[in-house]
């Protein structure tokens, strides 16, 4: 048996308050069916997606994260700012900003030497943000212009900020109606 995994910092119930209400004013100004929007008790910071993962590696990565992450210090994450992957006709994604930060960099380099066992045969990139929105392939490019050039004009936007004490090892199951998350382990700093 394997699990689908990504390790994540979870945003608190205030930032994820603000996040809704600038999605539902998104949603206003982008009114396009080619738009998925991400329901806001899902969104997460990705630490590192890991994919499908053999159930019999769990225990050697959960001690493996928990030494890696002994002497990590809590931080304040800042979310702000919002934009786009892709550009002008090839919108993908509608993100918020996650602030880019040396203790960020240093729990993503902890997590990196930690999943070293699973012998991922991905290169790990780290873009911190979380995703609002995926636009369809489908959508037209008129919609994906507009969603551009929206998004583009907006600037100096400011989430909130929290201390981040921990991270997640997170189950992501697929089903019909979108995927569905479980927290498989929580990581406390220090």
């Amino acid at each position: 048996m394997s699990k689908r995994l990504f390790i994540a910092i979870k945003p608190n119930a205030e930032i994820l308050q603000g996040l809704k209400s600038f999605q539902d004013q998104l949603k206003q100004a982008l009114p396009y069916t080619g738009i998925r929007w991400v329901n806001p008790n899902l969104m997460h910071l990705t630490i590192q997606f890991l994919g499908e993962t053999d159930d019999k590696h769990l225990i050697k990565l959960s001690s493996s994260l928990e030494l890696a992450l002994k002497g990590a210090e809590t931080f304040e994450q800042i979310f702000q700012d919002a934009g786009t992957f892709g550009s002008g006709r090839s919108v993908r994604v509608i993100w918020v900003g996650a602030q880019d930060t040396p203790p960020l960099r240093d729990i993503y380099k902890r997590v990196l030497e930690a999943t070293n066992i699973l012998e991922l045969e991905q290169k790990p990139r780290f873009s911190p943000h979380l995703t609002l929105a995926r636009i369809a392939d489908w959508a037209n490019s008129h919609e994906k212009s507009s969603i551009f050039q929206h998004m583009r004009g907006l600037t100096d936007l400011c989430f909130g900020s929290q201390v981040i004490t921990s991270i997640d090892l997170v189950e992501s199951m697929l089903t019909r109606s979108g995927p569905v998350y479980k927290t498989y382990r929580k990581f406390n700093f220090g």
